[in-house]
Formats: structure tokens, C-alpha cells, sequence
């Protein structure tokens, strides 16, 4: 059966590596190092789909030789400035050749395994010439190759199946896992050269004898510093070790019957000991799965000597043949393991076989190997702190190195495990970063970690102490990589610089700037209150330092001015500086009053809370101070607030100190500001009599205006309204009753008490309402008074700043600063009476109302819409009329005889009406109650009166338009004339009607008509359309339309006999009193149209059998009636029968273009055309004939207008 060669699965590489050249290089680096004879490396890998066999490796050699390869057919493809080149299937050998394109570069080859990516080249190689170049290249398996510098590369090919399967491959070695006793169904009793089969375990330590790296890391790193020593493992203890601890944990995949693929889905659950715990049993445990699958692919493919020990590896000497003949390439290597089960893939979870059971086999082709990629790009950083482990210890810090992870080929990943060292600056030998490896001797190399999101791989220094008082630790670091053979890169150095961590910086809190009013506003005074809270248990404190500049604010959301810093105050600002020092726990201030407070912010000094604190540990941590401050007075006259600023630091006992000044950042400084304490006083005028409130609302409710005025740019926020009533204020200051109902006389009362009793009249007043101060709006608001209050409400206003300063409330003066107003006693005159006479000049009103209520005059209201006359507001705007009492010869006013109340009379004249619609009348008093202020009443307008209808005809005739003749038929003989009126159909005198005449007629004819009512006349649609019978000359059809917008459409429709001559027309429309409204028109004649011309423009003849004819007439396709266009042709014989004649005629509407024309058997067709003026200015239309018959022929061509005119042509052919 033959061997199946899968390299995504099973892959094999062959090293050639020369020891000696290594450690040449290491001594030129200026270590020392022994003979190390050169070899070669085979290793191997396997993919967890397809998992490890349950039996030994066997590995092939063989020489190369010469084979025939296969030409790709695939078309070459670019890929960014390079080639692509494919080929069907897996290669084991590709050549390449092609012509060099630039000699001055070399070119380049990579083969690569899947997509041509930098993580798939598994063979590479560069080389350099001119003209025409092959490359021929081995490798594990290979699907394309990028080739860059080639032009017109083609590619050829040695399947990988047909080199795994060559007859010529030696069985050379058997390898497998150093067992000591039964593993499951594992097989592999012996092992080693076929030549001289052993055991297992001696197998195992002939391989690490063979192949175990005879250097290890560079002894000096770059900077002359010495590397840590290498230390060999004991190989014969690490086999022993592995077959004690590790190989018993690998049974379970090799369990009989299971399938080689199902190996890495195994899961193995265990308890451990949890952090830092050594034992189960004793505190926490924790749960890993000890899979048996990682257990033994990691440590194969990351580290040399277990490469070599578990069966993944082998290496060889020089062969004899190799030393003997020189020339000959060096021998190629093949892997083989026999597989119950093929790999397979896992698919949404469901899991596919993608291969068949048999013999697996990798081929290794060798290659020269000298040097590992180094881990270029190492820096260092800090990567945490860790506190002191008590007042006053040191610090401690780790150190993170990370580099970029090197590109992994999916050929092979070289670079599998690293090693890092530390010394400090200065320092001739470095320390290891690795621990010994107890187990077997050596070092614990570990693996290359993961890289993170940036490509980086990182490793973690552990923690270590810094000393107090040196500023930080100065390290330098380097780090090598080792790949599976052993080789390892030089060292690359990096040096870190750390400082040691100040104390923390003190926390400010709790900012409080105040300022008070002491009558001037050029020197408040200013105290500044602040906590600070100070960390205790890392570093003692021996003393706290503040400083603060204040500086004036425009608002109150300013920024500080620039330039401020701690001590550092800018024009217009101030600073002031204050301390406090530390005897042991307790504070000493330095210009400041300084209090330890405990958590809670109370004085522990003192009994709140009920038990005191002593100063120190009792305070907790961090420990909480404030201090109090007096500060030189602040001048508010030119701005309405201050600022300040505070900082502070902190010395410690140990350590950097001072600290720095805190908060450095101007975005987390801590401020505080203080507003302007002078207070702003409302000024405010008070009104003469009684102020009345507004007529009560929907509620009930009487409002007031309240009124005040102050400084147009005084600085205030809320405007505040303290009211009382007059019963409060009499109860407050155990006043009795009024001595007077009247509320002028009680006003006067009150006004002298709060003169002589401010203070105690405060205590009856309320705060009411808080009005806000708005830039530009008035100083004013809207207080309603209480629902039926009959009392004088007394109110008065004070301010409150935006600093919260309230203005004081004015006790001493207090009369003059107290607005008073009372809710109005309505009152209401009766209805008034209202009477009309039509006269010839208009309508006379008479208006009359009897009331005990002033009356000053009366609204008139007017509507011509009964509807709206239901209500008097709705009636439109009234017209005011002066009234006046009604008065007797002597002076005396006149009664009503029934009420016995005053009469109040006014009079008018109304126009007459616009139209025959009826006026509706309503009247009402007005009241006028300002002759008795001290009463306190608002007067209220009366019912309205009964409606009065009133009806005046206009005063003139009826209104119509003037009328508009045009055409109502397209021979201009059936006329129409409309016009408009906006005379109702009827009126209560009568109907209006309306006759008209299509004829001359006089002013006397038109009176002797007969006139239809409009309402009977004849009502068609809009647009006054045709009758359905039109009229004869001599008649005239009278039509209107449907009244729209207040107006009436009319039409006179007539007709005449001729159209060239004038004709006139009359309408007449009489209203209801006999009065005539005439409109006139006269319909100008058109004159006659000339006759049609018709002009030959050519005669062709598009086939023998047709001849076209054409022409041009000023007939056009748009008349009405339309043009017709007629022809007729006969041929010419002299001799012999009659021939036939063709006929034919169109209307100009009805012909088609040319194009389009359809001709039809034995008749003349007729098309139009366009045709272009001289110069192609313009075109004109033509007119084609299209005769069934060629030449002679005699064609005449007729064109008929409309109204019978016409004109022909003849023409012979």
C-alpha cells in the first residue's frame, strides 16, 4: 500500500548544523567554549487530528537523485510586485526558471504551504546573476511559490507522493517513547539503529548522545557583561524522570482501540492545590485538566533535549560516504508511522474524516541551519508596584520585558523557548531569569509566550525591593531565543531606569472661602477653611505645607488667570501661604488654626461624636485635618466674586519629600470662590389711592402687579415677594378692627403703623413668590390674590445675589417700601336700550340705559350675519359712543321711574348698507368709575342689549362688471360675453332681473326687453359654458353660473351672419326699486383669410414604380377646419388604350410623416417632411405626393383651405 503524504498533518525537517561555526561565533562574543563536531537534525511533529501512533517512528535516508519532473500548466498570476506560481497537488522538489529582471538585486523564492502569507513559507532561497537563472528547491510539501526579480518564471515540479514512495529509501532508525514497562498498547520494545536494535531507554540516551546541543547560550552578552553559566542536564536522570513522572500520565492515548485522531480530545479533570498552598487537604484546591494530548506535544516541540528523549528526534555524524565523497549531496530523510485511523476535522461540530488509514510518511529534506532569529525590538518597563510592607519599608516593583514575537513558518516554528537575565548597571556578571531545573540539573527554559494585540510576546521579572533614599533601581536586561535544536540566538540587551515612588500626596478637600459685609464694599473680610487627609500607614508625616492665590472672577464659572501657580500670583491676584508640623501625632499650625478631625469630619478633640478621638492611630487612615485661615480683606467694588486656589505637600520621614504640589494638573486643582456680600436693595414707587387688582380670572382670583426697580447691571439672582394681608398684619400687631368701611381711609391707617412698628410688622409677612432675574426683562411680576379676599394685601420686595447674599428686609421705613392693593368690588350697569330710525341720510340710533353705575359710554356693535349677532363679541369690532347723564332744565339728573337709578343717553348716525342684506344692532354700557378712587370698585361692562334688526337697500344701482366678448365658435360667428354681479337673487323688496341683446339696440330698446328674475335664468357650469342650442344671428341666450365668493356669473351668448363685421351686445340688470345697471360690448368683425399658396419644390422618383412629389403650401396642420391637400397623375401615351388615373386626398392633420407613410396599391399617398432654409436657418414643413407609377406622367396637386379657398399645381414628368 502505498505511503500517504500529508504535510498538513505530519511534517518532518532536516538541519545541517555545524557546531563548530557556533561556537567560533560564541567566542568571537568572548565566551569559551569546547570542540563541537558537526551534525545532522531530523525532527518531527504531529497535528492533533491525527495524533500519535501507537508504535515507533522509522526513519529513511536515502540519496538524491535525478527525477523527472512535471511542467505546471497553471497561468503565472501577480501578487503585489512579485510572482505567483501554482502547480496541481503537493510538491516535494520545485524548479524555477525564468530571466533575471534587474541583476543588480537578487532573486528571491518562497515556498509556501496554502495561501502565500510570510507564516506559510516553508523553503527559502535568494540568489543572484544575469540572463537566464534555475532555482531548484526542496522541501516538506509546498502548494505555491512567490518569486520576485523573474520574468516569464515558469515552474516544474516532483510530487511529494511520488517522492515518499521511492523505492530507494533505506530503513535507517526505529524511534519512539523511552519506555521502561507496558503503556496501554503502545509498541515499542525496540528501538534505535536497525543496525543494533536496543531498549528503549538506551535507545533514547544514544539519541541525546547523538543530539543534544553541545552549546548552550552565548556566555557574554553584548555589552561585555558575563551570561549566567550554561548548565548541562543529567541525560540519564532526565530519562529517568520522564519514565517515573511523565509516561505513566500518557496511558490514556494509548488505550486499546482508540483511534489516533480521538488522542487530543482526551480530558483529564484534577484537583490541585490552590495558590500558594502545596498539599490537598490544606486550605483551597483548585480544578486543571491534566490532558495527556499537551502533556506530551508541548514540551516535543519546544525543547531540544525532550525532542530528542520522547522520540520526536534524532540525530546523526557525518556518514562515512559523506567525508568520502565530497561531492555528493548530502543525504534526505524520511518519517514514517503506521495509523489505524485517518486524520480528521471538526465541522458545526460534527466530526469528518479527511483521510485514510495507512502509513504516514514526512520527508525532510536537510538544510543548512546556523543561527536563530534574536529578539530584536526588547524593551522594559515597570510593570507594577507593589506597597510597602509597612510604615516606612521600601517599595517594590516588577519589570516586564516584551519584544516582537517572531514570524512562525508553517514549515517549521524555529524560535520555541527563551531565556532572560538582569544586572545591575554597572555590574560584571548578569543573574539568571530562569530557575534551576531540580529535576534533572539545568535550567527551566521557558517556552516563547503568546503575543498580545500589538504582535508583541512578553515575559515578567519578579518582584524586588527598592532601597530607600536611592532614587530607584537601574537595571540592564537581556534575553536570547533557542529554537527545538538547541541553537541559540546572541542575547539582546535593553536597560531600565526606575525611580523610587514618592509618599502619596495629600488629599485636599472640603474648600470653603467666606466673605462678609461689614458696611464696606471695597473690604470684606475673608477666611479660608480646607482639609487635607494624609496617608499613614506607608510614610510618617512630618509636616504639611499650603499655599493659595485668590483672583477675582467675572462669573461665576471663570477660569483662573494664566500664569497662576503654587506662590506664583499674575497682576490683580494675591497669595497667602500658612503650615502645620507633626510632634509625634499631634499638629502644630504655622499662621493657621489647625483641628484633627476623625473619618467622619468631626473635631476628635472634642466631645462630637460623644466619645473624643485621640489624635493619631485613633483617627484612622488616611488621617483628616483642617485648617482655618484669616485672609486680608477682598474688594468687591469692581467684581462680583473671588476665587481661590489651593495646593499643598507633604514631608515624610523617609523617601523622596517633599512631595510634589497637589494637584499639578490644572484640571483637578482644588478651588473654592466666594460671592459678593453687599447686598443690592429694590427700590420701588408707591402707586397714589388704592391700586386695584385685575378683574378675578376663571378662578376668582384678583391680580396684581408687583413693581421694583434696581441698577440695570445689578448683580442679582432671585428677586423675592414677602406679602401679608391686612387682617394678618392687624392680628400681628393686635390692632382692632378699621374704624372705616372705607378702603382709602383704612390705607392711611396702615401706612402710619408700619412707620411707627416696622420691626414688628416683619413677622406677619411671607415669602410669597421667587422671581429670577432675566437680563432685559422687566422687574415685575403677577401675584393673584386670594379667592373673595375683600382685605388691602400689603407686600414687599427684597433681592437675593447670585452669591447668595439676601438684601435686608426694610424694617425702618417700611411704609415707604410696602406696595398695598385690594381686589376690586365689581360693579355693572343694566342692559341698555337701543332704537333706530331710517332716514334719508342713514339710520339714527338712539341709546339709553338707566344704572347707579357711572355710565361713560356705550359699544355699538354691527353684523350682517344673524349668527354672530347671538353673541355681542362675536359681532366684530364696536364702534364707541360717548354717553352723558340725562339732565332736567334745571341741571338736575333724570330718574327711571321704576329704579329710580340715573339715565344715561348717546346718540348716532349709521350709514346706509352696501348691499340688500339686513343689520343686526347690540349694544352695552361702559362703565366709569374713576371719579371715586377711594372706593375701591372696577366697573364691568353690562348685558348686551336686544338685537335690532335693521334693513336699507345700497345707495345705488346694481353692480355689473363690465362685459368681455370672446369667440364661441372657431368661425367667430357664435359670440359670448360674460360678466359678474354680486346683486342677490332676492331681497325683501323683490327679486333682481336681467335680459340681453345680441343686435344694436338703444338704451330704450334694451328697456322695452323682457327681464327674467336671475333666479329663473338658466344655470350651467363653471365658466358660463355653451347652451345646448346655439343661437341664430338676431338671438341672444342669457346663462349664468353658480354664485361663488359673493358674486353671480353671467353670460350673453349671440351670433351674427358674417364674420368680417362688427356686432354689439347689451345686458341690462334692474334691482327690486327699478334702478338699471347697463354694460355694452361690440365684438369687432375678423378679417377674410387670404388664399392658400402651394409652391413645387421638387419631383423625384425613389424606385422605377413611385415617384414623389414635393411641395410647400401656407396651409398649415393647426387650422380649423383643417386644409386638405388633393392629387391626381395620368400617364403620357400617344398612342394606344387609355390609361388609369390615380386619385387621392388627405387632411393636413391626418398625414403621417414621410417615414412612416404606408403606401397603398394603385392610390396616391401623401407624408411630410422638414426641410432646411438656405443656410439652415430655419425649417419649414413639406408636403410629399406619393404616386404607384413611374415616368411620363402629368400630376396636378390642389390644396383646399378651410373656408374653401384653394390654389393647385401641374407639372409634367
Amino acid at each position: 500500500m502505498a505511503r500517504i503524504a500529508n504535510p498538513s498533518v505530519f511534517r518532518a525537517e532536516a538541519v545541517m548544523i555545524d557546531w563548530n561555526a557556533l561556537g567560533r561565533a560564541q567566542q568571537e562574543a568572548g565566551g569559551h567554549v569546547g570542540d563541537a563536531p558537526p551534525r545532522t537534525r531530523v525532527s518531527w511533529a504531529c497535528h492533533g487530528s491525527l495524533g500519535v501512533p501507537h508504535g515507533v517512528f522509522t526513519v529513511w535516508y536515502r540519496r538524491p537523485k535525478a527525477a523527472k519532473l512535471v511542467p505546471s500548466r497553471n497561468p503565472v498570476q501577480s501578487y503585489g510586485s512579485q510572482s505567483l506560481l501554482t502547480w496541481t497537488g503537493t510538491a516535494g522538489r520545485v524548479i524555477v526558471q525564468g530571466t533575471v529582471s534587474d541583476p543588480g538585486r537578487p532573486v528571491t523564492v518562497k515556498l509556501c504551504w496554502g495561501a502565500p502569507t510570510p507564516e506559510s513559507v516553508v523553503a527559502a532561497t535568494s540568489r543572484t546573476g544575469n540572463g537566464t537563472l534555475s532555482i531548484d528547491l526542496r522541501t516538506s510539501g509546498a502548494t505555491c511559490a512567490l518569486v520576485d526579480n523573474l520574468t516569464s518564471p515558469v515552474v516544474s515540479v516532483q510530487p511529494l507522493a511520488d517522492i515518499v514512495n521511492a523505492d530507494d529509501w533505506t530503513p535507517y532508525e526505529l524511534i519512539g517513547l523511552p519506555v521502561d514497562g507496558p503503556l496501554g498498547d503502545y509498541d515499542g520494545a525496540k528501538q534505535g539503529m536497525l543496525a543494533a536494535l536496543t531498549d528503549p531507554t538506551s535507545a533514547a540516551l544514544d539519541r541525546l548522545s547523538r543530539g543534544a546541543p553541545p552549546l548552550g547560550w552565548f556566555p557574554v552578552l553584548p555589552s561585555g557583561v558575563i551570561a549566567p553559566d550554561w548548565l548541562t542536564p543529567d541525560l540519564p536522570r532526565m530519562v529517568a524522570v520522564l519514565q517515573a513522572a511523565l509516561l505513566p500520565q500518557l496511558g490514556d492515548l494509548y488505550q486499546p482501540g482508540l483511534p489516533e485522531h480521538d488522542q487530543s480530545s482526551i480530558t483529564r479533570p484534577t484537583i490541585v492545590p490552590g495558590p500558594g498552598e502545596t498539599t490537598i487537604g490544606v486550605g483551597p484546591t483548585t480544578q486543571i485538566d491534566a490532558a495527556p494530548w499537551p502533556m506530551l506535544a508541548i514540551p516535543t516541540q519546544t525543547d531540544a533535549y525532550l525532542n530528542l528523549a520522547l522520540g520526536f528526534g534524532t540525530a546523526y555524524p557525518p556518514m562515512p560516504s559523506d567525508v568520502v565523497i565530497a561531492v555528493l549531496p548530502p543525504p534526505e530523510f524520511l518519517v514514517t508511522a503506521t495509523y489505524t485511523a485517518g486524520p480528521t476535522i471538526d465541522v458545526f461540530g460534527q466530526v469528518i474524516g479527511v483521510g485514510p488509514a495507512g502509513e504516514y510518511a514526512a520527508y525532510a529534506p536537510p538544510v543548512l541551519h546556523g543561527a536563530t532569529a534574536s529578539p530584536l525590538g526588547l524593551t522594559a518597563a515597570r510593570y507594577s508596584l507593589n506597597a510597602p510592607t509597612g510604615i516606612d519599608q521600601p517599595w517594590w516593583e516588577n519589570v516586564r520585558l516584551t519584544w516582537p514575537r517572531p514570524i512562525v513558518g508553517a514549515g517549521w516554528g524555529r524560535v520555541t523557548a527563551q531565556a532572560y537575565c538582569r544586572y545591575p548597571t554597572g555590574a560584571g556578571q548578569a543573574e539568571p531569569g530562569c530557575e534551576k531545573n531540580d529535576d534533572w540539573g539545568g535550567w527551566r527554559i521557558g517556552s516563547v509566550p503568546s503575543a498580545d494585540s500589538a504582535g508583541r510576546t512578553s515575559v515578567i521579572d519578579p518582584y524586588a525591593e527598592i532601597p530607600l533614599g536611592s532614587g530607584g533601581r537601574h537595571l540592564g536586561f537581556g534575553v536570547a531565543h533557542d529554537d527545538i535544536y538547541g541553537v541559540w540566538s546572541p542575547w539582546v540587551e535593553t536597560h531600565l531606569d526606575t525611580t523610587e515612588p514618592g509618599a502619596a500626596l495629600p488629599i485636599l478637600a472640603n474648600p470653603a472661602l467666606t466673605a462678609r459685609y461689614s458696611g464696606s464694599a471695597s473690604a470684606c473680610p475673608a477666611h479660608l477653611r480646607v482639609e487635607t487627609m494624609l496617608e499613614w500607614s506607608q510614610r510618617t508625616t512630618t509636616g504639611v505645607e499650603l499655599t493659595a492665590v485668590l483672583y477675582p472672577m467675572v462669573g461665576p464659572y471663570s477660569p483662573t488667570p494664566p500664569g497662576v501657580g503654587p506662590g506664583v500670583a499674575p497682576a490683580g491676584c494675591r497669595t497667602a501661604s500658612w503650615s502645620y508640623t507633626f510632634a509625634g501625632d499631634l499638629p502644630t499650625g504655622v499662621g493657621c488654626t489647625v483641628t484633627p478631625l476623625d473619618q467622619n469630619g468631626y473635631d476628635a478633640t472634642q466631645t462630637v461624636p460623644p466619645v473624643p478621638i485621640t489624635p493619631g492611630t485613633g483617627q484612622g487612615d488616611p488621617r483628616r485635618f483642617r485648617t482655618d485661615v484669616d485672609l486680608a480683606p477682598l474688594d468687591f467694588t469692581g467684581t462680583g466674586r473671588w476665587g481661590v486656589v489651593i495646593w499643598a505637600r507633604r514631608a515624610t520621614a523617609v523617601g523622596p519629600s517633599p512631595t510634589g504640589w497637589v494637584a499639578s494638573d490644572p484640571d483637578r486643582w482644588v478651588i473654592a470662590t466666594a460671592g459678593s456680600p453687599v447686598p443690592v436693595v429694590p427700590q420701588v414707587v408707591i402707586l397714589p389711592g388704592v391700586p386695584l387688582g385685575s378683574m378675578p380670572d376663571a378662578a376668582g382670583s384678583s391680580h396684581v402687579r408687583i413693581a421694583w426697580g434696581a441698577p440695570p447691571n445689578a448683580p442679582v439672582k432671585n428677586w423675592v415677594i414677602w406679602g401679608t394681608s391686612e387682617q394678618n398684619l392687624r392680628d400681628a400687631l393686635g390692632l382692632g378692627a378699621a374704624a372705616s368701611p372705607i378702603p382709602g381711609a383704612r390705607l392711611l391707617e396702615l401706612r402710619g403703623v408700619l412707620a411707627a412698628r416696622g420691626e414688628q410688622a416683619q413677622r406677619a409677612f411671607r415669602r410669597v413668590l421667587e422671581v429670577p432675574e432675566h437680563p432685559g426683562s422687566p422687574r415685575a411680576a403677577d401675584v393673584p390674590l386670594a379667592r373673595g379676599a375683600s382685605d388691602l394685601q400689603l407686600f414687599v420686595v427684597t433681592s437675593t445675589t447670585p452669591t447668595g447674599t439676601d438684601s435686608p428686609f426694610p424694617t425702618v421705613g417700611l411704609d415707604t417700601q410696602t406696595q398695598v392693593f385690594i381686589a376690586p368690588r365689581v360693579v355693572s350697569p343694566a342692559p341698555p336700550l337701543v332704537r333706530t330710525a331710517i332716514t334719508e341720510t342713514g339710520v339714527d340710533v338712539d341709546l339709553e340705559v338707566a344704572s347707579n353705575v357711572p355710565v361713560g359710554g356705550f359699544r355699538l356693535y354691527r353684523t350682517r350675519v344673524f349668527d354672530a349677532a347671538r353673541r355681542a363679541d362675536s359681532m366684530g369690532a364696536p364702534t364707541l359712543v360717548p354717553a352723558a347723564a340725562v339732565v332736567d332744565g334745571g341741571g338736575e339728573p333724570l330718574r327711571d321711574v321704576r329704579s329710580g337709578a340715573p339715565l344715561y343717553s348717546a346718540s348716532m348716525t349709521l350709514a346706509t348698507g352696501a348691499g340688500w342684506q339686513p343689520s343686526y344692532l347690540r349694544a352695552v354700557a361702559v362703565p366709569d368709575t374713576s371719579g371715586v378712587p377711594e372706593q375701591a370698585i372696577r366697573g364691568l361692562l353690562s348685558g348686551e342689549s336686544d338685537i335690532v334688526t335693521v334693513a336699507t337697500p345700497p345707495p345705488g344701482g346694481p353692480d355689473l362688471a363690465p362685459l368681455v366678448v370672446s369667440d364661441g365658435t372657431p368661425d367667430h360667428l357664435v359670440l359670448v360675453a360674460r360678466t359678474s354681479t354680486s346683486a342677490p337673487d332676492d331681497t325683501a323688496w323683490g327679486a333682481h332681473r336681467a335680459a340681453g341683446s345680441g343686435v344694436t339696440t338703444s338704451d330704450a330698446d334694451l328697456a322695452a326687453l323682457a327681464t327674467v328674475a336671475l333666479a329663473d335664468v338658466v344655470t350651467l357650469g363653471d365658466g358660463t359654458p355653451a347652451p345646448a342650442t346655439l343661437p341664430t344671428p338676431g338671438q341672444a341666450v342669457l346663462v349664468r353660473g353658480p354664485r361663488s365668493g359673493g358674486r353671480t356669473p353671467l353670460a350673453v351668448w349671440f351670433a351674427r351672419a358674417d364674420a368680417t363685421a362688427d356686432a354689439d351686445v347689451g345686458l341690462r340688470l334692474v334691482d327690486p326699486l327699478g334702478r338699471a345697471t347697463v354694460q355694452r360690448a361690440t365684438a369687432p368683425g375678423v378679417p377674410a383669410l387670404p388664399p392658400p399658396t402651394l409652391t413645387l419644390r421638387g419631383v423625384s422618383h425613389p424606385t422605377p414604380t413611385t415617384t414623389r412629389v414635393t411641395v410647400t403650401t401656407s396651409a398649415s396642420a393647426t387650422d380649423v377646419p383643417p386644409a386638405t391637400l388633393s392629387a391626381s397623375a395620368r400617364a403620357r401615351t400617344i398612342r394606344g388604350p387609355r390609361v388609369r388615373i390615380y386619385r387621392g386626398s388627405a387632411a393636413l392633420p391626418d398625414i403621417p410623416a414621410t417615414s412612416a407613410a404606408v403606401a397603398q396599391p394603385g392610390l396616391i399617398g401623401f407624408g411630410w417632411r422638414w426641410l432646411l432654409r438656405p443656410f439652415g436657418v430655419r425649417r419649414i414643413r413639406a408636403w410629399d405626393v406619393l404616386i404607384p407609377a413611374g415616368a411620363p406622367l402629368t400630376i396636378t396637386v390642389t390644396i383646399i383651405a378651410g373656408d374653401g379657398q384653394s390654389a393647385s399645381i401641374s407639372t409634367t414628368v
